[in-house]
This record gives structure tokens, sequence and C-alpha cells, in this order.
């Protein structure tokens, strides 16, 4: 499963070998749209090699680490429809 686009961005950068990337990891939502911590080591380096892998590339320029609020993003969640 491609979470966040990735695919299509892989597909525009292809041309274009000196592109800077940025990404970004931490908490957020797993492939069963559940939400996930993802605060040690191994899930981070696991999201950092997911996007190397879905973004076809050997290196990451940039990766930054997102943080939320558990209590808001769960809040958040059950306010949705």
């Amino acid at each position: 499963m491609d979470h966040g686009g990735t695919r299509p961005i892989r597909d525009a950068l292809h041309p274009y070998p000196d592109v800077v990337i940025a990404t970004k990891v931490g908490p957020g939502e797993d492939a069963d749209s559940e939400f996930i911590q993802a605060t040690t080591p191994e899930q981070l380096r696991y999201q950092v090699e997911e996007n190397l892998r879905r973004l076809g590339r050997d290196h990451l320029d940039l990766v930054n680490l997102t943080r939320h609020r558990v209590r808001a993003v769960l809040r958040d969640r059950r306010l949705q429809p």
C-alpha cells in the first residue's frame, strides 16, 4: 500500500536525479488506518526504509520527525463522521 502518495512523487521525480528529497516519519496511521505512536528507533527506521523503497531512492536528503499530541489526534478522529 502506498501511504502519503509517494508513488506519484516517485514517478514525477524519476527524470531528475539531482532533486533534494525531504520526507517525514513519526506518529500516524498504519495500513489499517489505526493510529500508531511510531516513536521507537525500530519504528522510525522502518518508516525511513519504506520511504526509500516507495520513492525508489538509495538515500533521503532530509527526514523530519513529526510529533502529534496523541490525545488531540484521538479526539479529532472521534469527531470525524
